[in-house]
Formats: C-alpha cells, structure tokens, sequence
C-alpha cells in the first residue's frame, strides 16, 4: 500500500521458467491480471536482467501471436532461451544450461 514499506526483495535477475505460452503473450502485452505477469512487467520496466525460457507445445508455438510476443519482449531487453526445434522431450533445457545462459547475460 502507499507509504508501506516494501516487503519484496530487489531482484537482481530473474528466471521464467517454464514460461507458458498464457504468460509470454500477456507480458509482452503488458495484460497484468495476475501478481506474477504484473511483477514481470515491472521488472521488465526496471531494467532488472530477465532471461525467459518458454516451454509449450509445438502447435501452439507457431501461432502468430507467441513469435510476435517473443519478439516484443526482445525488443524490450527480455533473453530468451527458446529452441523451437527441439523434441518434445526437450523442449525445457537442462537447469544447468538455463543458469549458464544466466550467468553469461550477468558477465561483463
């Protein structure tokens, strides 16, 4: 509330994952009905290092609007680690590569 004191950490930068197809296209939107997707548009426009990795299926990947929202959020400083072409069964990389992709957006 106004002139409450915040009780959530500053985050120095944040993973989302697995970040659905429902979440990509409403924070690239700026759609803000849920505290999550609200928290990844203020980060986002705070500057704070945000790497997504979206994991969905395939037929739902090549709808128009997931390119267009990955795009967007691109535009806006968002890294994503998305293989499209990846099996099914690989479609959410190893945590251990999601933390190297981190650690390499935090390396000068």
């Amino acid at each position: 509330m106004p002139g409450e004191p915040k009780t959530l950490p500053y985050a120095s930068a944040v993973i989302v994952a697995p970040a659905t197809f429902n979440t990509i296209n409403k924070w690239a939107s700026g759609i803000t009905d849920t505290f999550a997707v609200g928290l990844l548009c203020e980060l986002t426009g705070a500057g704070v290092p945000i790497l997504a990795v979206p994991c969905l299926k395939a037929e739902l990947a090549r709808h128009v609007a997931f390119s267009r929202s990955l795009a967007d959020l691109r535009s806006m400083g968002v890294h994503v680690l998305y293989e499209p072409d990846a099996p099914a069964h690989s479609r959410m990389p190893p945590w251990k590569k999601i933390l190297a992709e981190l650690d390499g957006m935090l390396s000068p």
